[in-house]
């Protein structure tokens, strides 16, 4: 069996969490069992579910147990999104909210970890999840190198919505920004925005990458946008029955 990392030839691959379970299953009520709930970004496709996230055998042991530092992050960053630090930085035009206490490189890392990974899976959530060769090769060689990621062509800009809104999960998919592409993950009050295009961002958009302040920051918004908005009611629209028979049940 080949790695889709390290591209070796090794006995088996190991059950490897696209999205880290600790962040899949993040915005729970304490000691809920209730599954995470994935809204498809196409309306023909079904609603998935996971009780503990999404995983596929893509990877050998050694290149999963690479993936820990970056998951970890990530990780903590989703369980601490409420004690940021709320800025009006001069070097952009969004509000931003700053986490002093992160690892920029750890994160960063963290976040093409699961774009790759996301990239190499052939669970149907991921399916618009997909890299040119240029970009899947050079992603591969950041991750193997083991060296900081955070000054490549790969810039990564943070979205926080701390209210309840913000907890919907949707497949990730290709979009643009700013004449840009992008590949945008749904993360429990936090959306990620990978630019996956040898363009540059413009100005604006640059300045709102991580790495571009001596902390980690994301932009902060109160809700969804109104395409956001629209793409959540257009994909869930007369499928009450569908989503409900994944929500916890009322106690008696």
């Amino acid at each position: 069996m080949i790695c889709g990392l390290c591209q070796q030839d090794v006995p088996k691959l190991v059950k490897s969490h696209v999205i880290a379970k600790a962040i899949a299953t993040h915005g729970r009520l304490k000691g809920s069992r209730e599954p995470l709930v994935i809204l498809p970004s196409n309306k023909d496709h079904p609603v998935q579910r996971s009780q503990t996230g999404v995983y596929s055998e893509i990877v050998c042991t050694s290149c999963e147990a690479s993936f820990q530092a970056g998951d970890d992050a990530l990780t903590t960053l989703c369980r601490s999104l409420g004690q940021g630090v709320p800025s009006n930085h001069d070097g952009t035009r969004f509000l931003v909210v700053l986490y002093p206490n992160a690892d920029i490189d750890a994160v960063h890392r963290g976040v093409l970890t699961t774009l790759f990974r996301a990239h190499l899976s052939p669970h149907p959530m991921f399916q618009h999840v997909v890299l040119k060769p240029v970009h899947a090769q050079r992603i591969r060689d950041l991750l193997l190198a083991n060296a900081s990621t955070l000054t490549s062509d790969y810039g990564v800009l943070l979205r926080v919505v701390l209210s309840e809104k913000g907890l919907a999960s949707a497949s990730p998919f290709s979009t643009s920004m700013g004449g840009v592409e992008v590949i945008q993950f749904y993360f429990p009050n936090l959306t990620a925005y990978v630019k996956v295009d040898d363009r540059p961002f413009d100005a604006v958009f640059r300045s709102a990458m991580i790495g571009t302040m001596s902390q980690l920051h994301a932009i902060l918004k109160e809700q969804l946008s109104p395409s956001e908005m629209e793409f959540f009611r257009h994909v869930t629209d007369g499928r009450d029955a569908e989503i409900a028979r994944y929500a916890p049940k009322p106690k008696d």
